[in-house]
């Protein structure tokens, strides 16, 4: 009964779809509008019979081209970076450490591992495996120790700085 209630709270977004819910339904399953993406994805993996395992497996994995939602939705998705920061359609949600990078032969980063901060439940024993171009289009913020950054960037530091102001969506509080 949970899987079939947590599948209707996870569509309740979906364009044309009623739902009645309370504060019980879904346990823990998001509500999205649109639908909730993710959750479809899972259930045809389920579908085709993918063990759980290795859909857990597949979560932790992020890439640009995962899913085609423009085919899910039927709509068009061109807002860049800067676009979705500014109409709040993205931004800084959580913390995650970096712990590993795959160098093509030129030093160029391919994908990077993180450690997520939503706990060793999710995706690969709590680590995410991240393309750079899922990277570039999704990190907003780093902190890294000044002996590691180049000294060409190392300069960029003593310009001065601007101001940002607290409404800025980047910076916005978690709801």
């Amino acid at each position: 009964y949970h899987e079939k209630e947590a599948e209707i709270v996870a569509q309740a977004g979906k364009l044309g779809a009623v739902t009645i819910a309370t504060n019980m339904a879904g346990r823990g399953t998001d509500i999205m509008l649109g639908g909730n993406a993710e959750f479809l994805a899972k259930t045809d993996l389920r579908k085709a019979g993918f063990t759980e395992e290795v859909i857990s497996e597949a979560t932790g994995y992020g890439d640009t081209e995962n899913y085609d939602y423009g085919a899910l939705f039927g709509t068009t998705f061109n807002m860049d970076k800067a676009q979705r920061i500014s109409t709040f359609d993205s931004g800084s949600t959580h913390a995650m450490t970096l712990t590993a990078v795959d160098l093509d032969e030129d030093g160029k980063a391919i994908k990077w591992k993180v450690e997520n901060s939503w706990g060793n439940a999710w995706g690969q024993s709590g680590c995410m495996i991240m393309t750079d171009r899922w990277m570039r289009e999704y990190m907003f913020r780093l902190v890294v120790d000044k002996q590691y950054v180049p000294q060409d960037l190392l300069k960029l530091s003593e310009q001065r700085p601007t101001m940002v102001t607290p409404e800025d969506p980047l910076f916005l509080a978690d709801e």
